[in-house]
């Protein structure tokens, strides 16, 4: 008889394994749906294409690493002071546009950039 319990103690592990297995994968497809939903982050470096911004320490092409959010807060004090410096703030993928839209100097991009410029300059 003894034998016999522990043969059953033994289907019972395994069953219990078997359910925390089968809720394992359950728990795991929920988390990838859950992920799916969420709006992934852009993490990526991300490029100040305006002029110096002195009072700030903000150099002119300055590169930041992190989220387009993460970056807009780091600059924050000077994008209360010249909002347009969000707008001059590009993707390493979008430096090579930006830069020859300001050797274009006929688009929005380049009149944000003279525009911040006359602000710094009025300070």
């Amino acid at each position: 008889m003894a034998l016999k319990k522990d043969a059953k103690t033994d289907e019972n592990k395994q069953t219990k394994d078997v359910k925390t297995k089968a809720e394992t994968e359950a728990a795991t497809d929920e988390t990838k749906a859950v992920a799916a939903k969420e709006p992934k982050k852009a993490i990526g470096t991300y490029i100040y294409c305006g002029p110096a911004v002195k009072k700030y320490g903000i150099a002119a092409n300055a590169v930041y690493r992190g989220t387009k959010a993460d970056v807009l807060k780091h600059l924050g004090e000077a994008i209360k002071e010249y909002p347009d410096i969000a707008k001059l703030i590009v993707t390493s993928k979008e430096l090579a546009k930006s830069q020859s839209m300001l050797k274009g100097k006929n688009n929005a991009f380049y009149n944000t950039y003279v525009l911040v410029e006359k602000k710094i300059k009025e300070v």
